[in-house]
């Protein structure tokens, strides 16, 4: 076993681990397929020394998989009768499928710990690294005094490497006349998104506008419908599966339409389920020759934005 800079944890077949060369290595999962940039699908084998940590730690096996360390956070329902005494365990699924790459069963609560009604509650897990959070599947052992449990929603952070998060929106019993294993899905996260036009002379535009923001995820081209005109605000809702503050956005337009040139002031976001802002400046001309511009975003106090 050996311990990566960015914290991650390197189990192999063997304990054997050196600091300095050793053979290859093989990668079996996707989530570390993904954290080292390559396509999602199972690298060949592959050199030690071309992986980034390679100076750091190597295996004189190959690498069964990558262990990265979660924050879980659980809030229990206001519910009569909703708090628990019962064991809980988490499994957090990579992908929709039951099938697919997990976390394995990891306890949260130590026995006798109670969840209490109304509570929010952190644990700390380590498991399978995984590069996106799909799925979970919650279940407890029905045991001690009150076992059946109200869950309002979870919460699941990966601390390191690369910081992300995911909420899952429960509101459900975990009881006898119900199921005491559930499995819940990612929710859409809810974001608000205000878009000025500047005030410059034919500054608006009546062309078909599509935006996309980066997140933890790049979201897909989203269409602004309606026309844009000088110096106005324009107020759009949307629901995706993302949850991160928005650090990049490339906006663009089809060029059509009487007056195509727009010049863009700036877009806000606001991320309604984590609370925070981005303010995404361009304050620049989208026209003819440069129709998609991109921009880096910055985030901003809720008092600020």
């Amino acid at each position: 076993m050996g311990v990566l800079p960015d914290g991650r944890i390197v189990k192999c077949h063997d304990v054997a681990v050196r600091a300095k060369s050793c053979i290859t290595v093989y990668m079996r999962t996707l989530s570390a397929v993904a954290a080292h940039n390559a396509t999602e699908r199972e690298v060949k084998t592959t050199r030690l020394a071309e992986l980034p940590w390679s100076r750091h730690v190597c295996c004189t096996t190959r690498v069964s998989y990558l262990v990265c360390q979660y924050r879980v956070k659980v809030k229990t329902s206001n519910n009569n009768n909703a708090a628990t005494r019962a064991a809980v365990r988490i499994k957090i699924h990579h992908s929709f499928s039951n099938t697919g790459l997990n976390t394995g069963w990891k306890q949260l609560n130590p026995p006798g710990r109670h969840l209490r009604r109304g509570s929010t509650n952190y644990f700390t897990i380590w498991g399978t690294c995984l590069y996106y959070f799909a799925a979970i599947r919650l279940r407890h052992n029905n045991a001690g005094p009150a076992p059946y449990w109200r869950v309002q929603y979870v919460g699941v952070k990966r601390v390191a490497p690369n910081s992300r998060y995911q909420i899952f929106y429960c509101n459900s019993w975990l009881a006898t006349w119900t199921s005491l294993n559930r499995r819940f899905t990612s929710s859409r996260t809810p974001f608000k998104i205000k878009v000025h036009t500047g005030n410059q002379s034919n500054a608006g535009t009546q062309a078909v506008v599509k935006i996309r923001f980066k997140a933890s995820t790049w979201s897909p081209f989203m269409t602004l419908p309606g026309s844009f005109g000088a110096g106005s605000w324009r107020t759009f809702y949307r629901r995706m599966y993302n949850t991160q503050t928005v650090f990049k956005m490339i906006a663009q337009h089809n060029n059509a339409g009487p007056g195509p040139s727009w010049y863009l002031d700036r877009i806000s976001v606001f991320n309604r389920a984590a609370m925070k802002y981005s303010r995404c400046a361009f304050r620049r001309w989208i026209s003819w020759g440069n129709l998609s511009r991109k921009v880096l975003c910055r985030f901003v106090p809720p008092n600020l934005a």
